[in-house]
């Protein structure tokens, strides 16, 4: 028997990842089977092992080793202008990206066969990104599937194969010796880009040979922001007006991608006006790389400020949008350590 006393209650915070990380329990796995008159069936596998089965897995990893050549098709399609290698795999990439629908990001085991994911062009992220995984490796690439948790879910071992830890499928894709990550589940991810979730420690390559050790952490993830606003005075209309060009970053282009794209610039550029710390109108709105998704998106509006005809000196608070309101580490004490999603740089030339 296995007790705890005096254990404090679990507050969360905010900037944590999932509550599983920190609240205080034992885990058990089974490591082998005994009954009598019978083999000894083992069950806590090594990495080897488990890459093995999964591999041999038709909720995994069996399809990858057919022939799949009723996949032809879609590879023509997706690869007509590649002259290369690796304009082979971005057009495959983005072939899946944007004919397929996720319609559950959270799985590390398929939920129908490959040949019925092409048929309905939806399924969860490991339909998706298998399906993405085997269209490689039929057009003669360097293709795997790597396991992993998200965020959300808890962090996994680094050694040891704990599996249901893991929920999530990417694909890592080889061309002239380097590394490329991709996550074709999501309509708004650039070529080699992950979502902000993906970076939550170690991950594992699925492969017949050795299963490499990955990782992606937060850390490693920056993100640059770019704001650029010029003042113009018009004295004779008594405004101020502002010529802003704002370039996000790639975790943030794809946030307000989604959101543009699901409504609408307008509606978009409403909920900005909002957060200006004085009443302003935003006008001359125009988005550059809104369907170039390797590239960061980049606003530019304009925006007029009335000035008060009483006074000679004009005080104005530079940081005019994008304000923290209020102090998000509001505890008297952290307990638990502060996990940001990526390393943020924002840049504010006024």
């Amino acid at each position: 028997i296995w007790a705890m006393k005096n254990v404090p209650a679990f507050h969360a915070q905010p900037f944590m990842t999932s509550a599983d990380n920190y609240v205080s329990g034992i885990e058990f796995q089974l490591s082998e089977i005994r009954m009598p008159e019978e083999d000894v069936k083992k069950v806590a596998q090594s990495w080897n092992k488990v890459s093995e089965q999964l591999l041999n897995n038709p909720y995994f990893g069996l399809e990858l080793k057919y022939d799949n050549t009723w996949l032809k098709d879609d590879i023509q399609t997706a690869t007509a202008n590649a002259t290369n290698n690796l304009e082979k795999v971005q057009g495959i990439f983005a072939f899946v990206r944007n004919n397929y629908n996720c319609i559950d990001h959270s799985s590390r085991l398929l939920s129908q066969p490959l040949k019925k994911v092409v048929q309905t062009r939806k399924g969860n992220v490991a339909d998706i990104n298998m399906v993405l995984t085997a269209m490689l490796k039929q057009a003669g690439l360097e293709a795997y599937p790597v396991i992993l948790s998200t965020r959300h879910n808890e962090k996994v071992l680094r050694d040891y194969p704990v599996m249901h830890k893991f929920n999530y499928v990417i694909t890592r894709v080889v061309v002239d010796d380097v590394n490329y990550y991709l996550d074709a589940s999501r309509k708004y991810v650039g070529f080699n880009q992950l979502p902000e979730y993906c970076y939550n420690g170690f991950a594992r390559e699925i492969n017949d040979k050795d299963p490499i050790l990955l990782r992606f952490d937060a850390d490693s993830l920056k993100e640059y922001e770019m704001d650029m606003v010029q003042l113009k005075p018009d004295l004779a209309n008594h405004t101020l007006n502002l010529s802003v060009n704002k370039t996000f970053g790639n975790i943030e282009s794809q946030n307000v991608r989604g959101i543009i794209m699901s409504t609408s610039l307008d509606a978009y550029m409403k909920e900005m006006q909002n957060q200006y710390n004085i009443p302003v109108q935003l006008t001359d709105v125009h988005a550059d790389n809104l369907k170039e998704l390797d590239d960061p998106l980049k606003l530019q509006f304009t925006a007029a400020l009335n000035l008060n005809d009483d006074k000679d000196i004009i005080y104005l608070n530079p940081m005019l949008s994008d304000r923290i309101l209020e102090n998000p580490f509001t505890a008297q004490q952290r307990i638990y350590p502060i996990e940001m999603p990526y390393c943020p740089n924002q840049t504010y030339i006024f």
